[in-house]
């Protein structure tokens, strides 16, 4: 996944990145009206609530009374972390931050959440649209978040990741 994350970074030419996961879905107008916050906004980064897809169930999970949390950079507004979660695409991202800060994805499991805290915190501020845009499929008996193996041990790689783009800028 983070190979073809990485790959397409390197070709995308547009002036915003966004990542869709392949057992996933997203709303036709989700990146035209995130696009249009960015650029009202000048965010770096825009993130949406998502929509959890069970088999008979669809929880959303909107912002709804922690809008005010937004229109600020992650360290003005800490709150942000939590809030928009560690998820790579939920988000959409101004190509030129990404590529001035030299941000990829490392290969490894929970490769986003290594990634996007560290990220966040660069950025300029971070906005929203409050509209569950993204579709996350959790039905899947094969997904990769249902099955656990050694992978699982990464996530202490994301967490080493998370605390070092934390830690210069904390002290």
């Amino acid at each position: 996944l983070s190979d073809a994350r990485n790959y397409g970074i390197a070709k995308a030419s547009g002036e915003y990145l966004a990542f869709v996961d392949s057992d996933d879905y997203v709303d036709i107008d989700m990146f035209e009206k995130m696009y249009a916050r960015a650029a009202e906004t000048d965010a770096e980064v825009v993130a949406c609530p998502v929509a959890y897809e069970h088999a008979a169930v669809v929880r959303k999970r909107y912002y709804t009374g922690k809008e005010h949390l937004f229109g600020k950079s992650a360290v003005e507004s800490p709150g942000l972390f939590v809030l928009t979660n560690s998820y790579a695409w939920n988000k959409i991202y101004r190509r030129e931050f990404w590529l001035r800060g030299n941000y990829s994805f490392p290969k490894q499991y929970f490769e986003d959440s290594a990634l996007t805290y560290g990220l966040m915190l660069d950025a300029n501020k971070v906005e929203c649209v409050n509209i569950a845009f993204y579709h996350y499929d959790q039905t899947r008996d094969d997904a990769i978040t249902k099955n656990v193996d050694r992978r699982i041990f990464d996530i202490f790689k994301s967490c080493e990741s998370i605390i070092a783009s934390f830690t210069p800028k904390i002290e």
